[in-house]
């Protein structure tokens, strides 16, 4: 039940009950059309709390800054509660046009800058239409994140993270596409990670993107009845922290729980609600995603680097001095346009059953790794070959979908973030048996209560074990933590095998299968990554090669190439990639599995297994056979 409701110009603030019993109230700022521009929930007792009123003042005046075309500065007088009937009183708060302000002040008005003046509507589409037959379609979105452009009276860019970004986008895309993702994108607060997903949510179209501020139990209800593509929630609190629960993810949406007390009975209750996203996209600087949430989201960490922080800082300096070139209007209305000239096509991929090779997935991974391949051939469409109304997905769509994927596969596959990442390797780094809160957060330079969440967060996933039985809580590393998972990558997959698949799908189509190239030299194409254009050819063994070119056309005519054969990522450990151009390294002998006399004990949770061994089993990993009780199977998505 709404309590109050005030206009504040165009705009709304919307008070809600305290429906969660915790004595908190929910408000709401709603556009002119009745979106949510923010929300957030304050104490039923703020009016005592002058830092609470000086908040609210400075939330709401921030929101309808950041969400106004033209603003004057907006006063907010005192807050009045009335006690009887538990409800807050709002003044009027006034916004003013440009014209309007200016007669106040007798002055005249300044006219409004266009950002693009007299745009046509079909110049913008022919331009998103040919851009979608680029392939180096992913390329250029790539270098206007990096280059940077004028939104909302902003300089938005995103300074390196080249995959990451890139994901972020397919992650949006995705929305238009039969195969929506989920991704949740973690980091310290100013690590940079609401302003990847911002940013990237500017090269979408009007109504696209629903962004709200957290969710809750208000926000759900409101979310149900509105269309939009993807959700994005710029903050999501811990699941502990709230009254909201996401209790599992669908492809059409995800179902919430809300909990909350009745006020007539005073008995608590829970609402099960569905909300239709088509994606779904959150930051959070605190704990992982819930079970049933983690196993179907990307994760991806921002790069809190020092290097990174001082390249961003620098561009910064360099916006402030009025040297940054930003990407024209026009060209970020170009991006705008591209998504709505994306078809809902299904993709077929050949030669799925090649992947598995790759590397050991779970049931859950592979599926969301084939998505990503669907999304990038789906984008691609209008280069890509069609069978009875279904895109052929090609070699090229396999490479970009590793190349783009190739730092958050790990990290997705382990469900370890970068920050849990660096906390288990100073753990195993301190010449200890058992370390302390205080001594990890003294080598990673954070806080205390920063460092305990990631040390529980560790701990329940079984990476350490806790020891509190002294003054403090120790924690040593277990098992779980040495594990390294293998990937073969690309270098693995036979090249013929996969190109004969798609053409033995594409039939007599087959003959149009090398758009671009010579079929006998292989596929030339722009690498969103290396930044650069590279030659995929087959090796004299069969395998997949891929060549940077210096020279030559797009048909593959006077090719000159630098001599130097480019690979992907081939080991993924808890604590290292090895990255860039390897060299290629013989494969470890590792001893043969000796079946253990007795009752085994599981080598991940190292709990004894029962002596009927019915649910155990014998999986590989990391190039050995290893054993595994049922309940780390079902974690592992093996059950």
């Amino acid at each position: 039940m709404v309590r109050e409701e005030d206009p504040i110009g165009p705009f709304k603030v919307v008070v809600h009950d305290d429906v969660s019993g915790r004595g908190e109230y929910e408000i709401q700022v709603l556009d002119p059309d009745e979106n949510i521009l923010d929300l957030d929930t304050i104490p039923s007792d703020f009016y005592r709390q002058k830092y609470w009123k000086d908040r609210l003042r400075k939330w709401i005046h921030d929101v309808i800054e950041e969400s106004a075309e033209v603003y004057d500065e907006v006063d907010l007088d005192e807050l009045d509660f009335d006690d009887k009937w538990r409800s807050m009183k709002w003044c009027w708060i006034e916004t003013f046009s440009e014209e309007e302000k200016e007669r106040r002040r007798g002055k005249p008005s300044k006219p409004k800058k266009e950002s693009v003046p007299a745009m046509e509507e079909e110049r913008i589409k022919e331009r998103a239409l040919e851009l979608l037959e680029d392939p180096g379609l992913l390329d250029k979105i790539r270098r206007t994140l990096t280059r940077g452009f004028e939104a909302d009276g902003s300089y938005r860019f995103i300074e390196g993270e080249a995959r990451k970004k890139l994901f972020t986008y397919l992650c949006f895309i995705s929305a238009r596409t039969p195969y929506p993702q989920f991704e949740w994108i973690s980091g310290d607060p100013g690590s940079g990670k609401t302003n990847m997903a911002s940013t990237v949510a500017e090269f979408f179209p009007e109504g696209y993107v629903q962004k709200v501020g957290y969710i809750t139990g208000a926000g759900i209800r409101y979310l149900e009845d509105k269309d939009y593509e993807v959700l994005y929630v710029q903050e999501f609190r811990g699941q502990e922290e709230q009254d909201v629960r996401l209790t599992s993810i669908e492809d059409r949406g995800f179902k919430v729980i809300i909990a909350g007390r009745d006020q007539e009975t005073g008995e608590m209750s829970a609402e099960e609600h569905f909300v239709p996203a088509k994606a779904f996209v959150t930051t959070s600087a605190e704990e992982l995603p819930s079970d049933q949430l983690v196993r179907r989201t990307w994760l991806v960490s921002a790069d809190e680097s020092d290097s990174l922080t001082r390249k961003v800082n620098e561009r910064i300096a360099e916006i402030a001095e009025g040297e940054a070139e930003p990407a024209d209007d026009e060209w970020i209305e170009v991006l705008r346009a591209v998504p709505e000239q994306v078809e809902k096509k299904e993709v077929k991929i050949p030669y799925a059953s090649e992947i598995l090779e790759v590397t050991d997935w779970d049931r859950t991974n592979f599926k969301q790794f084939l998505r990503i391949v669907k999304i990038i051939a789906c984008l691609h469409q209008r280069q890509r070959e069609e069978r009875d109304g279904e895109v052929v997905a090609d070699i090229r769509d396999l490479y970009m979908a590793f190349r783009i994927a190739e730092e958050v596969l790990p990290e997705t596959l382990f469900k370890l973030p970068k920050r849990l990442e660096e906390t288990l390797d100073v753990i195993k780094d301190i010449e200890k048996t058992e370390v302390t809160k205080k001594e990890v957060a003294e080598e990673l330079g954070k806080a205390g209560s920063t460092v305990y969440r990631y040390l529980e967060d560790l701990y329940n996933m079984g990476f350490v074990h806790k020891d509190g039985s002294g003054r403090e809580n120790t924690y040593s590393p277990t098992e779980k933590s040495g594990l390294e998972l293998s990937f073969s990558w690309m270098k693995s997959l036979d090249w013929s095998k996969c190109e004969k698949k798609v053409e033995e799908v594409l039939g007599e189509n087959s003959s149009n299968l090398h758009k671009v190239s010579n079929p006998k030299e292989g596929f030339i194409m722009d690498d969103p990554v290396l930044k650069g254009r590279l030659l995929m050819s087959p090796s004299p063994d069969g395998k997949l090669k891929v060549e940077k070119i210096v020279s030559g056309g797009n048909d593959g005519s006077d090719l000159e190439l630098s001599g130097e054969e480019i690979f992907l990522s081939e080991k993924k450990s808890l604590n290292r990639v090895l990255d860039g151009k390897s060299e290629e390294k013989e494969p470890e002998e590792v001893p043969d599995f000796a079946e253990p006399e007795g009752n085994p004990n599981c080598e991940i949770c190292e709990e004894e297994m029962g002596i009927e061994r019915e649910a155990e089993e014998k999986i590989n990993m990391s190039g050995r056979e290893v054993w595994a009780c049922e309940k780390c199977l079902r974690e592992m998505g093996r059950e």
